[in-house]
């Protein structure tokens, strides 16, 4: 018989470049730029430059950010969040791995809690994890302020190191009764993360962390559309 007081195992997912071949930060760039026309090629190119320090793992996050929300500031939080259940609809989607839908859903079939945790800010990694029918999710909480995206950060950015204390936040809050078993991540900004969990497993694994993954005998994934 199962101890009641037993947490229950709480399987945990990176969302760019694991559960997608992209980066949905990127892709939603492209979107406002092709699609919607709220920002120039110049825009790209800016993410481009900024992105390469995220692969580095020295992206200023807070800067990112406000660049990220900058096309869309006029809108109100509403409207950004509706837009973004249509950018999954019509251009995420193309994008997420078969592996991670068939690893979720057998997850879920077993009664297994799911989340994303991402460095993405949270309206788009809500999208994506209620397309995924994922339950939890956390991302990079925004100010808000008369009903719009301020583009400044609220609380902890779940990035690097935060991702642990927002996720150990977040246990807290539902009362323990969830424990953080196994993280996903492809990034070596995730090895804090994965530094944590008893089963941690590498997803397409970036140079930096692939070593990490080598050296510590880590289960490691390679995933392809």
């Amino acid at each position: 018989m199962s101890n009641p007081l037993q947490p229950t195992s709480l399987f945990v997912f990176d969302m760019d470049e694991t559960l997608i071949a992209h980066d949905l930060s990127v892709l939603w760039h492209h979107f406002l730029v092709d699609e919607l026309k709220l920002a120039d090629a110049s825009f790209l190119k800016a993410d481009e430059q900024m992105m390469s320090d995220y692969y580095q793992g020295v992206m200023d996050l807070d800067s990112y950010i406000e660049f990220s929300m900058s096309p869309v500031k006029h809108l109100s939080t509403k409207e950004i969040d509706d837009l973004a259940d249509l950018f999954v609809k019509k251009v995420a989607t193309k994008y997420i791995y078969p592996d991670a839908i068939a690893l979720i859903t057998n997850l879920k079939q077993q009664d297994k809690a799911c989340m994303i945790i991402s460095a993405t800010v949270t309206f788009l990694v809500r999208a994506l994890a209620k397309h995924l029918a994922v339950e939890f999710s956390e991302g990079v909480d925004l100010q808000v302020k008369s009903g719009f995206y301020t583009g400044l950060i609220s609380g902890v950015p779940s990035y690097q190191s935060g991702k642990v204390i927002r996720l150990k936040q977040w246990i807290k809050q539902q009362s323990g009764k969830y424990q953080a078993t196994h993280f996903y991540s492809d990034s070596i900004n995730d090895l804090p993360l994965l530094l944590e969990v008893p089963n941690p497993v590498t997803i397409n694994a970036c140079p930096k962390l692939k070593r990490e993954a080598e050296q510590r005998n880590w289960t490691q994934l390679s995933w392809s559309l």
